[in-house]
Formats: structure tokens, C-alpha cells, sequence
């Protein structure tokens, strides 16, 4: 399936804006406040989406989830994240990259606090994780397209790679913190809040340390 999707790749022209003239030395993009703000805001989608996913079984069980709908629901979540790396490329295309990340941020937020009142109900537990996923999927799409948009497709494999270590440090902290949380409270919905939380702080980020002038 790889190398039949290859046969379909072009190459496309250059973009970007006056960012892909600038030094792309390891400590200017280092110091550079678009990669660092493109850093945290992808942290923080990846971190909640993570967070949940860590612990997705753990939470249904706690919350009265039976175990085959709380195992199940991993699935789901699986399933919603295949589907959100499709459909956001196809949102950015229409809505452009800016209002995509914030819209894609703001569901997750929304899809991430939806799993406590999801948990009355076996069935509609197993719909939330989709969302989540859907969500999370956003990230692994939109960062890359916005990086391109920014600094020019001959630069996106020097600077995504600066954006996506986000991405690991999410994997260590994310689910560790929402295990830390329960063990703390006894309750995963501190995590829960925190999620959201970090997700409601990325998109505060991205509005607020990417310039006006180098959103597209």
C-alpha cells in the first residue's frame, strides 16, 4: 500500500513565506519563537491525546465502563485517529492551516471533557474515544502542512523534525501524569481537566507567539 501511495506523490512547488529565507542552523531554529510556539501548541494536542489513550481502559473501568465496551473503546479510538489524519488535510485545504489547529484543538478539548458524561452509557462511551482520536489525529497532519506553509516545502524535513520532538516528550508525560493524577485523587478526573486544560493553553500559544504577520 506504501508504494502504490508513492506512485501518486508529485513534487510540489515552493511555498512559505519570507520565514524559508532565514538560517536553518540547529541554534537559530533553537531560538527561533515560531518553531517553539509551533512546539508547545503540537505538545499540548499531542499530550491530551495521549493522556487519554495511556489510560483510555483504566478510565472506563473507573468509571463504571464495563470491561469489554472499556477494551473495545481503544479500538475506536484507533480507528477515529486513522480517520482524523484523512479528514484534517482535507479541513486545512478548505479552511486553511491557522483556523484548522484552533479548530482542531478546541474539539479535543470539547471530545476529551465529553468522557465523563460519556461514561453513563457502555455504547456511547465507545463514540467519545473516536472523537478523541479524531482529534488527536489532527496533529500528526496540520503541523506539517503549517510548517510547509511557513518556512517552504524544500525546508519542511530541517524544521519538522524540531516540531515533532514534541510528539515524545507528549508520550512521556502525558500518560505518566494522568496515572500520577490518579493515584493522587483516586479519580482520573483531574486528568481529565488537565487534558483540556493543556489543550485550551496550546491554542492560546499559537495566538498569541506566532506573529500576525506569519499566520496564514
Amino acid at each position: 500500500m506504501l508504494f502504490l501511495g508513492a506512485l501518486l506523490f508529485s513534487v510540489p512547488e515552493k511555498t512559505g513565506t519570507g520565514l524559508n529565507r532565514i538560517s536553518l542552523s540547529n541554534k537559530s531554529l533553537l531560538r527561533d519563537p515560531t518553531v517553539g510556539a509551533l512546539f508547545l501548541t503540537m505538545f499540548a494536542g499531542t499530550f491530551a491525546g495521549l493522556l487519554v489513550i495511556g489510560n483510555l481502559k483504566l478510565i472506563g473501568l473507573h468509571y463504571g465502563i464495563s470491561e469489554i465496551h472499556a477494551t473495545i473503546a481503544i479500538s475506536f479510538l484507533a480507528v477515529g485517529n486513522m480517520t482524523g489524519r484523512v479528514v484534517w488535510g482535507i479541513i486545512s485545504d478548505r479552511l486553511g492551516g491557522r483556523r484548522s489547529i484552533i479548530l482542531a484543538l478546541t474539539l479535543l478539548t470539547l471530545f476529551t471533557l465529553l468522557i465523563i458524561p460519556a461514561s453513563r452509557s457502555d455504547l456511547f462511551f465507545l463514540f467519545i474515544p473516536f472523537l478523541v482520536g479524531f482529534g488527536f489525529g489532527a496533529n500528526f497532519v496540520l503541523f506539517a502542512a503549517e510548517v510547509t506553509l511557513l518556512y517552504g516545502s524544500d525546508k519542511l524535513g530541517t524544521v519538522y523534525p524540531y516540531v515533532f520532538l514534541s510528539y515524545g516528550l507528549a508520550g512521556v508525560l502525558g500518560p505518566s501524569f494522568g496515572g500520577w493524577l490518579y493515584d493522587v485523587s483516586r479519580s482520573y478526573t483531574a486528568a481529565i481537566f488537565l487534558a483540556a486544560a493543556i489543550c485550551v493553553l496550546g491554542v492560546a500559544v499559537f495566538w498569541y507567539l506566532i506573529p500576525v504577520r506569519k499566520r496564514n
